[in-house]
């Protein structure tokens, strides 16, 4: 997987999850306490309250993860990761 981005450069973009505001809240707070990865907070509802949107943004931190990694870490904000029991 190529991927470049730098501190003045990064990528972003947006991503719909199908999940609840509540339930990616408490997901993103797990993350970060038990893997150290930190999710944007910050998520703006839809006019389905069973999806959110987040902004994805993509620095050298996420470069370096591998895609198996990056699926878990989306699997479990959509709290269908092996953590969430889905």
């Amino acid at each position: 997987m190529a991927c470049m981005a730098s501190d003045d450069d990064d990528l972003g973009a947006h991503v719909l999850l199908r999940t609840s505001r509540e339930a990616y809240a408490t997901a993103a707070r797990r993350l970060a306490e038990d893997r150290q990865v930190w999710a944007y907070q910050e998520r703006a509802g839809t006019a389905d309250p069973g999806t959110v949107r987040l902004e994805l943004s993509v620095g050298d931190a996420t470069c370096a993860l591998e895609p198996a990694e990056i699926r878990a870490i989306f699997a479990e904000l959509a709290g269908t990761g092996e953590r969430s029991g889905g």
